[in-house]
């Protein structure tokens, strides 16, 4: 199993800027998750819609091993 700590705050900020693309009626349901990339010390998230993508990095040293994973970017800020 992974993990990845981090704070609410440093994870929230990142995660409403890609979400802004993500639209809740898809068409094509993984369209409405978020990427999320663990490596090298750093956690990317991206989100596209097609036709816009966007992509942030945000800094993780806590980070025991590489991974990938698609979430529902809607439900996961709605959690934080």
């Amino acid at each position: 199993m992974n993990n990845l700590q981090l704070t609410r705050d440093a994870l929230l900020r990142p995660l409403q800027a890609v979400t802004g693309v993500v639209e809740r009626r898809q068409t094509l349901p993984i369209l409405s998750n978020v990427l999320m990339e663990a490596k090298a010390g750093s956690l990317r998230l991206l989100a596209t819609d097609l036709e816009i993508q966007i992509a942030t990095e945000v800094g993780a040293e806590s980070l025991e091993e590489e991974f990938a994973v698609t979430v529902s970017a809607k439900k996961l800020l709605d959690i934080l």
